[in-house]
């Protein structure tokens, strides 16, 4: 029964003649977009209605993100797979469609042979269709996830929802910045369409670096590499202490940390050798660089 409204649902699908151009849209998004971490994924593909349906798509991942070293899932049996019984504990995420003979959802699943299969559920239940892909890691240690042999059913919308945490096959790139995935997308007609998206991944500590400090008649100037929490800015006096000398803390102030220059006045004694520390914090709170300017 199940097979016989697939098919049905197909021969229609392929009766209809298209209406538009193929121009399919494009869409990653990741959560937290911070990096060094397990987020989830989701890719989103939208169509117009009338488009040609899609046969295939390649996705694919900057070496910026890494395999998760901490992934940990269950994979399905090719026995599992047969009877589409995958367990939960197989699961990395979930997949959704949106096509003219209703909504389409299911988990997806990775099976011993590191394949991925989705299986689509749509009709109550009546209606089951299984998809499967497979990633590729490249030379240049770009990864590749592709799916092949898609039905040839328009979706309007389609996506697929990657885990996180233990569940994620990723982790977001270390370092902040925008990162391109791009996708080539074939359609049942044989045409051709390369897309891209860019995911920003913000949140990074920064390390700014005090470049320049100079003391002049209380007015304390520093210029930082970068923008960081705070400079705190410490005037000490050289003290005798039995044999030793020591410098002791007579005031700090908490200062800006702009990135380019900086300043605060501090009062100044009238006696005493005489110097200021500059430690400039990091946007996390971490001391990153720290001056000591003598006054003169």
């Amino acid at each position: 029964m199940r097979r016989a409204v697939l098919v049905a649902a197909l021969a229609l699908c392929a009766a209809a003649p298209a209406r538009a151009a193929y121009d399919p849209r494009f869409e990653v998004r990741v959560d937290p977009a911070a990096p060094g971490v397990a987020a989830s994924l989701t890719a989103t593909v939208t169509q117009a209605q009338g488009e040609s349906a899609t046969q295939s798509e390649r996705v694919r991942f900057p070496a910026a993100f890494t395999f998760n070293p901490a992934f940990q899932v269950t994979r399905c049996t090719a026995a599992e797979e047969r009877d589409a019984s995958c367990p939960d504990a197989s699961r990395i995420g979930m997949a959704e469609a949106q096509t003219m003979f209703g909504d389409f959802t299911g988990p997806v699943h990775l099976t011993e042979d590191f394949r991925l299969v989705v299986f689509l559920r749509g009709y109550g239940g009546l209606v089951q269709q299984e998809v499967s892909g497979y990633m590729v890691l490249n030379p240049d240690g770009t990864v590749e996830s592709v799916l092949d042999n898609l039905p040839d059913v328009q979706a309007t919308r389609a996506a697929v929802t990657f885990d996180s945490g233990p569940r994620s096959l990723i982790l977001t790139p270390r370092t902040c910045g925008d990162y391109a995935i791009d996708g080539v997308f074939t359609s049942h007609n044989g045409e051709r369409a390369e897309r891209r998206s860019t995911v920003q991944v913000a949140g990074c500590d920064t390390s700014p670096r005090i470049e320049r400090a100079s003391v002049r008649r209380g007015l304390v100037s520093w210029s930082l590499s970068d923008a960081g929490s705070a400079t705190l800015v410490e005037l000490q006096r050289r003290e005798r202490a039995g044999r030793f000398i020591r410098w002791r803390s007579l005031s700090e102030t908490r200062a800006p940390a702009a990135r380019g220059t900086n300043t605060v006045r501090v009062r100044l004694p009238r006696t005493g050798r005489l110097r200021v520390v500059l430690t400039a914090l990091s946007t996390g709170g971490r001391p990153a660089d720290v001056a000591r300017v003598a006054i003169r």
